[in-house]
């Protein structure tokens, strides 16, 4: 039993760091990369959920709760992450596609900024 508590702790400390990692690489131009970090976490949540199934029982002690306690914040921070790289993607391409809706028109040419005088009167 002691050694299933010691490999959870193990898998909650590298998921603890893979989330913080993944904190700091967040940004729109690099979504791949987040995409293969969320996956790889959730393998991680597996493989904890797994050792719970195994033992029969949630393990848990006084430092695994504190280090819960310390993915949570990190967690809500990974959200707010996510959703501001999500809109600034979604702003991205609103622009593309106003973007190339006015290319669509083409040039229009010239366009005078001022008066039209009629020259038959």
């Amino acid at each position: 039993m002691e050694l299933l508590f010691k490999e959870k702790d193990a898998l909650l400390h590298q998921y603890y760091e893979l989330t913080n990692k993944l904190i700091m690489e967040i940004n729109p131009e690099s979504m791949e990369n987040v995409q293969i970090a969320l996956e790889e976490r959730q393998k991680y949540i597996e493989k904890i959920n797994f050792l719970d199934q195994k033992a029969e029982q949630i393990l848990m002690n006084p430092e695994m709760k504190e280090l819960l306690l310390r993915i949570e914040a990190l967690e809500k921070i990974l959200q707010e992450r996510l959703k501001e790289a999500q809109q600034k993607v979604l702003s991205q391409i609103h622009s593309l596609k106003k973007e190339k809706r006015l290319k669509h028109y083409g040039d229009m040419g010239f366009v005078s900024s001022g008066i039209f005088y009629d020259k038959r009167k």
